[in-house]
């Protein structure tokens, strides 16, 4: 029997822990802060550095694929922290500290810059996905017809970025002086064991001896042409070896390179890409000089043909340098190298984007279906009137799944 006057509700209730557990809406923000220190912050060389001088350590050259990649990578931080806030604002006041901070650190890692235009990006991104967030009822409420017309605009933008994206391809020299690298000593490549006997660019020769018709150069590079290179190697490079570069003064702007890449054959060249302050696209043969023999005179043809490209070694010839889908996007993100050479990756991952979005604004109706027959239709029609290959049975079952996947968890994702 208990004691008279002791209160055995109080006897029994349970002692609160000292510690508070972190809130359930907390999580996400932790996870992609965690991402985005992960991303930015860690040293190493897995990120491609331009030809030429290396930047300083802050830059305030305003490059819109690096932008673009900054914008995204926020824009889940964004969401996170709208969704526990439920304040656009206070999203956008812990995207700018975060940013603060990062930029700071990167002054003192290796292979990475500071630049002030990266704050603004990771401030809008954070803005656009606490937007999103909070504008999510309102689209788990629409009508039917809504989310048909908001299904359908998506659809369309996405074949027209594809489309368009093509275009950017099409080749623009720049203007200037030209001169001519045969072979070039860049520092970050090995330097080439051999020599360049001759060098032509349809009826204008190439000599660094003489300075070059620039005018006639821009123009051959501007239409179709074909570049011809009698060379001979001494010894085959262990690591990445440019074999012939041409640039145009004052600013040394890259015109055209020819890079050795173990047996593959790599082209860059400046296109309307570049102008937009995106990423250039490599255009690479596979195994192209597998069968090359060292000192012994061969012949590299680079032929252009419309929106065709080709590259040759001899009677081996390699047109469109295997480009994919994949690689249009890699216009918009600063180049990886852990990525580099692996298109149908990257063309995976953009196709499946693509379709779950679409499948996640459709309703069980003709417009999900015209959707995402837009999106194929668009990227079948890329590579058959540009220089893209063929899709893959692997990459339309990607995004079929994907868009199946976005039908499936419509409005789902929001509901948390």
């Amino acid at each position: 029997m208990p004691p008279p006057g002791k209160d055995l509700s109080k006897a029994s209730a349970p002692v609160a822990s000292p510690h508070k557990a972190i809130p359930y809406r907390t999580w996400p923000v932790i996870a992609t802060t965690s991402i985005i220190l992960i991303v930015t912050l860690v040293p190493g060389s897995w990120i491609t550095i331009p030809v030429g001088d290396p930047p300083p350590l802050i830059s305030f050259k305003f490059l819109l694929a690096d932008f673009l990649a900054n914008w995204m990578l926020f824009i889940l931080f964004g969401a996170s922290v709208g969704r526990a806030s439920q304040s656009p604002l206070r999203a956008l006041a812990y995207a700018l500290v975060l940013s603060a901070i990062v930029e700071t650190a990167q002054m003192a890692i290796p292979y990475r810059y500071s630049n002030p235009f990266d704050v603004v990006a990771n401030a809008a991104g954070a803005l656009t996905g606490a937007l999103l967030w909070l504008s999510s009822r309102r689209w788990r409420a629409s009508t039917d017809r809504e989310v048909i017309w908001a299904g359908a605009l998506l659809s369309g933008l996405i074949a027209a970025g594809i489309m368009l994206s093509n275009l950017l391809l099409l080749p623009a020299p720049p203007a200037g002086q030209y001169y001519i690298h045969a072979p070039p000593q860049v520092s970050g490549f090995e330097p080439l064991s051999g020599k360049i006997l001759e060098a032509s660019l349809d009826e204008v020769r190439l000599d660094r001896s003489s300075g070059p018709d620039s005018q006639r150069i821009r123009d051959a590079l501007t239409g179709d042409f074909e570049l011809r290179l009698r060379a001979r190697l001494s010894t085959r490079p262990t690591r990445p070896s440019l074999l012939f570069m041409m640039s145009a003064e004052p600013e040394q702007q890259l015109a055209l390179l020819l890079r050795i890449d173990g047996d593959d054959l790599v082209l860059r060249y400046r296109a309307l890409s570049n102008r937009l302050s995106l990423e250039e696209i490599e255009f690479r043969a596979d195994g192209l000089l597998q069968s090359l023999r060292l000192q012994e005179t061969f012949e590299v043809t680079v032929r252009r043909e419309g929106l065709r490209t080709c590259l040759a070694l001899g009677v081996r010839t390699h047109c469109d340098g295997n480009l994919a889908i994949g690689d249009i996007w890699a216009l918009y993100l600063p180049q990886i190298e852990r990525l580099l050479g692996r298109s149908q990756f990257v063309s995976f991952l953009w196709i499946g984007v693509c379709a779950f979005a679409i499948g996640g604004l459709a309703l069980p109706h003709w417009s999900s279906v015209a959707g995402i027959g837009l999106l194929m239709g668009s990227i079948l029609a890329v590579s058959h009137y540009g220089p893209m290959q063929a899709l893959s049975i692997w990459e339309t079952l990607s995004g079929l799944l994907c868009f199946a996947i976005g039908l499936a968890t419509r409005g789902r994702l929001f509901s948390a």
